[in-house]
């Protein structure tokens, strides 16, 4: 079992690039990129997106990459604007003789106008940086998956502990099951005799009748069907690099749903307090089921 929540980060340098890159999980209900990086690498965008997905397969992950060049900075020039230049200077002469005013003009001069001199970076990433970058966030994304592991061993040990919990509420609420038809069937005669049809009806239609009503409000199948998710759910979390979220999650809502079955059936005190303390256990189990992979 992994947890959705993780967070890993490595700077390494390499040719006169240093590359710092981070990535930052959460729980989410499908696997969601949010990519923050140079504008350069944005054409690596869906190759890393593979990458995470590969090794993250739910949750919103943040990946942040900087990087910074130590030694020759790659791929950039310097140019000269000489259209630009000599415009300017023409410009300069003309203004002189209209104005009628003297100057010197120098070189110092023209390399302070704006755009006479630029620097142009090429944005095609060469294959070596290319393969750095995804070395990095491969070995970012494996320190990211020992954690997840980590958290993820906690919760399957809390998960149990609820889980062992709630079967022995159930069983409690199954000890109560044979006092609470008893009642029932008391309650429905004393029904029958207040309005005066208890001595109309032949024995045998009477017990037939008992049956029935008693049959409507039994729980012997919503507790069968507990102890099944109970055994289903632990056999999940037994198993190894499976993404369990969206099945546990489904057997909490089953657990929840049969839970309010029995609570709407039985108006026993005994096992109105044994549902109210495991409908509370089931969300608990729900919130650590939120971040379970």
């Amino acid at each position: 079992m992994n947890s959705m929540t993780g967070f890993a980060a490595i700077e390494k340098e390499q040719n006169g690039l240093r590359l710092s890159i981070r990535v930052r999980a959460v729980n989410g209900r499908f696997f969601e990129f949010k990519p923050h990086m140079p504008s350069d690498y944005f054409s690596l965008e869906s190759a890393l997106k593979k990458q995470i997905n590969e090794s993250l397969k739910r949750g919103t992950v943040d990946l942040f990459i900087s990087r910074k060049f130590t030694g020759k900075a790659r791929g950039q020039d310097i140019v000269a604007n000489e259209a630009l230049a000599k415009k300017w200077m023409e410009s300069y002469k003309d203004l002189q003789k209209a104005t009628s005013l003297e100057g010197s003009l120098s070189m110092d001069h023209i390399l302070r106008v704006p755009g006479v001199l630029s620097v142009e970076e090429s944005h095609d990433l060469p294959a070596k940086e290319k393969a750095f970058v995804k070395e990095i966030l491969a070995e970012v994304l494996e320190k990211c998956q020992v954690e997840r592991a980590r958290e993820g061993k906690a919760m399957a040990k809390d998960l149990m502990g609820l889980l062992r919990h709630l079967e022995a509420n159930v069983k409690k609420i199954s000890e109560h099951r044979n006092e609470v038809n008893e009642s029932l069937k008391e309650r429905y005669l004393k029904k029958l005799d207040k309005l005066g049809l208890k001595e109309e009806l032949e024995p045998s239609r009477l017990a037939q009748e008992i049956i029935v009503q008693v049959d409507k409000l039994d729980i012997t199948e919503e507790l069968f069907r507990l102890k099944e998710h109970f055994r289903a759910i632990k056999e999940l979390i037994k198993i190894d690099d499976q993404v369990l979220g969206k099945k546990l999650d489904f057997y909490t809502q089953e657990l929840l749903r049969e839970m309010n079955t029995i609570g709407s059936k039985c108006q026993h005190s005994g096992i109105t307090s044994f549902v109210v303390e495991s409908k509370g256990t089931i969300e608990r189990f729900r919130e650590i089921v939120q971040n379970v992979e």
